[in-house]
């Protein structure tokens, strides 16, 4: 989506609990400067009262991330149409709904490259990284932060994969 102040927009949707990779999230995107792109962090933020603690220490002072908690259905449809991708580096996915939505939603994903994550966001349309890997991680978020045709092209093989995927009806 184009925003008349230019700014990109990153979304995580997940619980503040260690397996979401949250914490590693952070690390990854405030281990340099992100001018220009705000990271927004929607989902439940107290289930793990120690993590919180360090994903709060780890966001202080980081001005371009935003903790929205848990919304509802309507703000979460809103926070995906205003993404310009999507990233969570769970290290265990059952399933990963919310990547299957960011894929209905046209958005390329960061992600780890666990369990059935690969075979759920397919390979054009996802940057996989290995689980815990920060370095590999923020490389990740440069490249589409960095290169609008990169995101126009995995945006496009998102909604493909969408499409291709069981619908709750079936």
């Amino acid at each position: 989506p184009d925003r008349e102040d230019g700014t990109l927009r990153v979304l995580c949707v997940g619980q503040w609990i260690p397996r979401k990779g949250i914490l590693d999230l952070v690390r990854a995107w405030t281990a340099h400067e992100r001018s220009g792109a705000t990271l927004e962090l929607v989902g439940e933020t107290d289930a793990n009262p120690g993590y919180t603690a360090a994903i709060r220490e780890a966001i202080s002072g980081g001005e371009s991330i935003v903790v929205r908690g848990s919304v509802d259905d309507a703000t979460l449809a809103e926070a995906y149409a205003a993404a310009d991708f999507f990233a969570l580096p769970s290290r265990y996915e059952g399933y990963g709904i919310v990547l299957a939505e960011a894929l209905a939603y046209g958005l390329p994903v960061v992600a780890c490259d666990v369990g059935p994550v690969p075979e759920l966001v397919g390979s054009e349309a996802a940057i996989l990284v290995p689980p815990g890997e920060v370095a590999a991680l923020s490389e990740a978020l440069d490249l589409l932060l960095r290169d609008a045709s990169v995101r126009r092209c995995m945006s496009g093989a998102a909604r493909r994969r969408a499409e291709k995927l069981p619908r709750w009806d079936d």
